[in-house]
């Protein structure tokens, strides 16, 4: 939907400090980092994990969720540290982040 200027400042105001917190997953201009980047399952599906940050010691990553705290988030980002790990990455950290509650849950 669309907000209105206060509504809207508010909201942007709100993403940058929560994307601030976590600037190790927001690299700047020459490191890998991809969002929405298909990745291929075995069985032919495509999975789209929200981020994926490149380092030197694995991948790292990120699904962003707006809405309330569910067991199936955990689930959906564990399968995308499978796949990762299954295409010979080593996953430093798979994460789903609440973004309004600025809360991180590990996997």
């Amino acid at each position: 939907g669309r907000l209105g200027p206060e509504a809207a400042g508010a909201a942007r105001n709100l993403l940058e400090s929560r994307v601030a917190a976590h600037g190790e997953w927001f690299p700047g201009d020459g490191a890998k980092a991809y969002r929405e980047r298909g990745v291929i399952a075995p069985d032919g599906r495509e999975y789209r994990p929200d981020r994926v940050v490149f380092t030197e010691d694995g991948v790292v990553i990120i699904d962003f969720k707006f809405g309330r705290e569910e067991r199936a988030h955990v689930s959906q980002v564990r399968g995308y540290a499978s796949l990762y790990s299954g295409l010979g990455f080593r996953v430093k950290e798979a994460v789903v982040w609440y973004v309004v509650e600025d809360k991180c849950v590990s996997i």
